[in-house]
């Protein structure tokens, strides 16, 4: 008898499904049938966890992270890597089924995928820190079989246009390898941190490569669905290519300044970065976009993004502004409300479901964006312990309904 192979990828039921092996079965399963169904939902609980722990530990409620790495190096390694990372493979092994026509990780590889990061994550409380290379190994595994089924389809297409992905992933590939090496092995954690914060970087290049071509695209759709008709506005070539050049230097200069002493101040291209973000948000409707909560909170994230990198390059002039404060309003109100926005997307429309939030959503993108207002204000304010026990009572909060609400669409069928 012939399957039916249903558009999520996995296989129909039939009579057939009785005699197949509970193996089989499980390999069938909606959950393991797309890249963002696990991954979006291990992203989403890992951060709760490291937050709460982070809590725990700034509180003297818990006194270790495990024998591994330190408390501050684990805490950022792991919403930078643990999340954030964890989550743009998600989408992009999921949105590369799309541009290629092609299928990414078959249900076996996506468990081993899983296999590997949760050993990552329980490798830095079991193991011994003589273990770190094995725990390099591991991490270094997990990227080495994300890396070859995303560029395998983009290769055997030709899709030239998105080669510029399996870089950048690379590239975080490379500064996680180093951060836990710089930590675990050669005990730098100063070193380490700087790394973490040169991917954070790397990601507002990312944002913005993605944000450039779905925001626009996404809000012109979805206002249509309201019966809002807009005209595209083409953003013009040359800001496209001074935004990333911009960009691209901005990531090197800072990550080359823990080195040597440089003629310039990064300072100067995260501020030119972050205007030319600006400006190229004047192209894409934004302020329509206020009636769709899945479009709001898309613009809202990019803005926050601009205005991160603008705060972040004033920081090397204006000693009242803190670098690492200002690198929360990316890593929060940027990376993390973009993140949340998308992964609601994305499991919706990849669900054959419609492209409609619920109010326990709009809640939480309220949540990540009070966050942001109270990681930086506070600190602002000198109030240290309330900006970080107030943030990350709200991250938690929000990631919280996000599980609730997608846990049963990320393990439920396709909508047909």
């Amino acid at each position: 008898m012939n399957k039916l192979i249903m558009p999520s990828g996995q296989v129909a039921s039939s009579p057939e499904d009785s005699k197949r092996s509970p193996s089989r079965l499980f390999l069938s399963h909606s959950l393991l049938s797309m890249a963002f169904r696990p991954l979006f939902l291990l992203a989403s609980i890992v951060s709760v966890c490291v937050l709460l722990m982070w809590l725990g530990l700034l509180s003297g409620a818990l006194l270790t992270v495990g024998p591994n790495l330190t408390a501050v190096v684990w805490h950022s390694h792991e919403m930078v890597y643990g999340f954030a990372a964890t989550v743009a493979v998600g989408f992009l092994l999921t949105a590369v089924q799309t541009w290629t026509k092609r299928s990414t990780l078959p249900p076996a590889a996506m468990l081993c995928l899983i296999a590997l990061w949760l050993s990552v994550r329980v490798s830095f409380w079991l193991l011994e820190k003589e273990l770190g290379w094995f725990i390099l190994l591991l991490q270094g595994s997990w990227w080495l079989l994300v890396l070859y089924h995303l560029a395998k389809p983009i290769w055997q297409s030709r899709n030239r246009r998105n080669y510029v992905f399996v870089v950048l992933l690379s590239m975080m590939m490379l500064l996680n390898l180093a951060v836990l090496y710089s930590d675990l092995i050669a005990q730098n954690a100063q070193l380490a941190l700087h790394l973490v914060r040169t991917n954070i970087l790397l990601f507002t290049l990312l944002i913005g490569l993605l944000g450039g071509r779905v925001i626009p695209f996404f809000t012109q759709s979805g206002l249509a669905r309201i019966g809002m008709i807009l005209t595209p506005r083409l953003t013009p070539k040359i800001l496209e290519v001074t935004l990333l050049l911009s960009s691209l230097l901005g990531v090197l200069g800072f990550f080359v300044s823990y080195f040597i002493e440089l003629y310039f101040s990064p300072g100067y291209l995260m501020l030119g970065s972050g205007c030319l973000h600006l400006m190229r948000m004047t192209y894409w409707h934004s302020f329509q976009s206020i009636k769709v909560a899945l479009l709001w909170s898309l613009h809202l994230s990019y803005f926050i993004l601009a205005l991160g990198l603008i705060l972040l390059g004033l920081s090397y002039f204006l000693p009242a502004l803190n670098f690492s404060n200002a690198l929360h309003i990316i890593t929060i109100g940027a990376v993390g409300l973009m993140i949340l926005t998308m992964m609601s997307r994305v499991s919706l429309g990849h669900t054959g479901r419609a492209l409609v939030v619920s109010r326990f959503m709009v809640l939480a993108f309220a949540c990540l964006i009070l966050a942001t207002f109270a990681r930086f204000t506070l600190v602002l304010l000198q109030l240290y312990w309330w900006a970080w026990s107030v943030s990350a009572a709200l991250w938690i909060v929000a990631f919280l309904l996000f599980i609730k609400v997608y846990l049963p669409i990320l393990f439920a069928p396709r909508h047909s």
